[in-house]
């Protein structure tokens, strides 16, 4: 079966198709995050499992089991583009 994704504000209810775990796990995030103003969460799924993330990279992946762990952006690298 194909599920669709969605996408909403960022601090506003998650939609009713976003898993419990997802969104107790959104809401974690969301109390983390200095400023949400002006971001979207994004819903995907793979292979039945919801993941969710927030424009700033913030990751909240569904996991077999009922888990939903967050995942953070990565920090780029201090001076990437100085290399070449």
């Amino acid at each position: 079966m194909m599920q669709l994704g969605t996408r909403w504000p960022a601090g506003t209810a998650a939609p009713a198709s976003v898993p419990e775990p997802v969104r107790a796990a959104i809401a974690d995030a969301e109390a983390a995050t200095a400023s949400l103003e002006g971001q979207y969460w994004t819903l995907t799924w793979l292979e039945g499992l919801a993941i969710a993330t927030l424009d700033d990279g913030t990751r909240v992946r569904q996991r077999p089991g009922g888990l939903a762990p967050i995942t953070e952006p990565a920090e780029p690298e201090a001076n990437a583009d100085d290399d070449w």
